[in-house]
């Protein structure tokens, strides 16, 4: 079987600062908040029992939102693949995912995304190369030859 000497580009995760991390900074300081309020209170003394049950299943809901927000995130970082596909407008990650596509053998899907690649950032070298390698695969398999190897 040919190897294939396609690369991957280093990229920070897509999602990771951008699309997760707001949503769960936001429930975990708004609960840091009703906590210590509550302990303090309850120390004290001063905490009505009803205050207390509303605090209370206000951080069961909390925690219901938190556990539903990473069952989403999960689905999205399952595996490479996925976790590529999930950023929009990022060439790296469409040259990344092309990769993917391509070890797996699925050429034409690769091309469609090292296309993408390479329509968001035209001048990358790597991206150019991709697309010739992958040309030159599919070529040889429409004319019933050996594909050619990565120099």
């Amino acid at each position: 079987m040919q190897s294939l000497r396609l690369r991957t580009d280093r990229v920070r995760e897509p999602a990771a600062s951008a699309k997760s991390l707001p949503p769960f900074t936001g429930y975990a300081a708004a609960g840091a908040v009703v906590r210590a309020g509550g302990a303090r209170r309850r120390a004290a003394g001063t905490l009505r029992p009803w205050l207390a049950r509303a605090l209370a299943g206000l951080g069961v809901v909390w925690f219901c939102g938190l556990a539903y927000l990473s069952d989403q995130q999960v689905r999205i970082w399952r595996d490479d693949e996925s976790r590529w596909r999930a950023a929009a407008d990022c060439a790296p990650c469409h040259n990344n995912l092309g990769v993917i596509l391509a070890r797996q053998g699925y050429f034409e899907l690769a091309k469609a995304e090292f296309e993408r690649a390479l329509a968001l950032r035209p001048d990358h070298e790597r991206y150019q190369r991709h697309i010739r390698l992958v040309n030159a695969i599919l070529d040889a398999r429409a004319r019933d030859a050996t594909p050619p190897r990565h120099p």
